[in-house]
């Protein structure tokens, strides 16, 4: 028995579909030669030529709406897999291993922070100590800080002693050259006094090393070039060594860095004076 003429033409329209091509009129006259004398059989309506001439256009449409349709769901499900690829930033101290197959799509850490704020805080420091405000600097020292300076191992605690000799002798920092990272401040600076303007007459450079931690200072190493004491300490020791030996072991007890107790600045208070009078010492232009 020949094959129902309905059954031929829905698989004529079947193959052209599949071949994602519209179906001619000439194609279908090929393959259902007999379709203009097609009637209605078992409640099945065959389409004349002239319905598919009308329904044409539309089968068309949907065809390609359909494959439309495919190709944009390749897209998405494409841009997604780059995208969950290429994503993923793997958790900062985590290993391969707990990072293998995640999707999940993280971001970096930001930045840590600049030294810019280490600086900062090394710099209200040293504004602090040349106005002698003790306690302005003490706040920004943590309590147990380790402090070098002047060839003294010191506390915080220590401070407001040490502020009292340099207001004395009118002691300023200026800071002319800093490198700084999240931690550490290393500065170059340019120091003087009454006693090294009277003695030496220029400033004299040093350096800084400072932490900072969390806004606070917790450690501090301050050092002043070793010309400091062949300019100008070691000729006012040896001039007040001259004239009042005793005086002068209160003020340089160790024969070094000068002392920072209350009978060394009431001394120091007396001498500079003399000190001014007495310029230029032996040797000292």
């Amino acid at each position: 028995m020949s094959e129902p003429l309905d059954d031929r033409l829905r698989a004529a329209l079947t193959a052209a579909t599949d071949a994602q091509r519209p179906i001619s009129l000439a194609e279908l006259h090929r393959r259902a030669p007999d379709v203009m004398e097609a009637q209605q059989t078992n409640h099945v309506t065959v389409l004349d030529f002239d319905d598919i001439r009308r329904r044409e256009p539309d089968m068309n449409r949907q065809k390609w709406l359909l494959v439309a349709a495919a190709v944009a769901a390749l897209l998405v499900g494409a841009v997604g897999i780059g995208l969950t690829q290429r994503g993923t930033v793997p958790e900062e101290g985590a290993t391969a291993a707990d990072n293998e197959g995640s999707s999940t799509v993280t971001t970096k850490p930001p930045d840590a922070p600049s030294g810019d704020n280490g600086l900062a805080v090394v710099e209200q420091f040293i504004d602090a100590r040349n106005r002698r405000a003790a306690d302005e600097v003490l706040d920004l020292l943590q309590p147990d800080a380790p402090i070098e300076e002047q060839s003294h191992l010191l506390t915080p605690d220590d401070y407001p002693a040490l502020l009292s000799l340099y207001e004395h002798a009118n002691w300023t920092w200026e800071l002319t050259d800093c490198d700084a990272n999240t931690v550490r401040v290393q500065c170059e600076y340019l120091t003087e006094s009454d006693w090294s303007r009277l003695i030496h007459g220029k400033p004299l450079p040093g350096t800084m090393r400072l932490t900072v931690d969390d806004g606070k200072i917790s450690s501090v190493q301050i050092r002043v070039a070793r010309s400091w004491s062949a300019l100008v300490n070691q000729r006012y020791r040896g001039w007040v060594l001259e004239q009042d030996p005793e005086a002068a072991a209160v003020m340089w007890p160790d024969a070094g860095a000068p002392a920072f107790t209350p009978e060394a600045v009431e001394l120091f208070d007396e001498w500079t004076p003399r000190l001014a009078d007495a310029v230029p010492l032996d040797g000292t232009e």
